[in-house]
């Protein structure tokens, strides 16, 4: 039903699900709205039993969806692999800030040395864009002179 939800959703920008127990399964379901979902900017899901299946699912979202800007998957039972999958989808999304992983079986040292510099880059482009969208307005004010 909440996933349903997410999938027409046009004004919730955060939802924090911490604590709820969805395990895998439920956030297959919840990243399969959020494919859809161009509108929610922050998803949580911190200490819910999840996995390598449901971080595959969740990292899919992650490729393919360009709102969501923190994602928050502390205290789950993430593996190595699951990283792996996180750090790969970051490569391709440059619009997500915060990615929050600590506390789990694959957050170790090296690991998350890897996410935090894919998500300085994308600071980095995301300042980018503001300074070539300031200036671009300028020009246009410039032109109405």
């Amino acid at each position: 039903m909440l996933s349903r939800g997410l999938r027409a959703n046009t004004k919730l920008e955060c939802l924090g699900l911490d604590d709820n127990s969805i395990g895998d399964v439920g956030a297959r379901h919840l990243a399969e709205a959020l494919v859809e979902n161009k509108h929610l900017k922050i998803f949580d899901v911190d200490e819910n039993h999840i996995g390598d299946e449901g971080v595959r699912a969740i990292s899919n979202t992650i490729r393919k969806n360009s709102s969501l800007r923190e994602v928050g998957l502390q205290d789950n039972r993430i593996t190595r692999a699951g990283m792996s999958q996180l750090k790969s989808a970051l490569s391709e999304n440059t619009s997500l800030l915060k990615l929050a992983v600590l506390k789990n079986p694959g957050s170790d040292e090296d690991m998350m040395r890897k996410i935090k510099d894919c998500l300085k880059i994308n600071m980095k482009l995301r300042r980018h864009r503001a300074k070539r969208s300031k200036q671009t307005f300028h020009n246009t004010l410039m032109n109405f002179e």
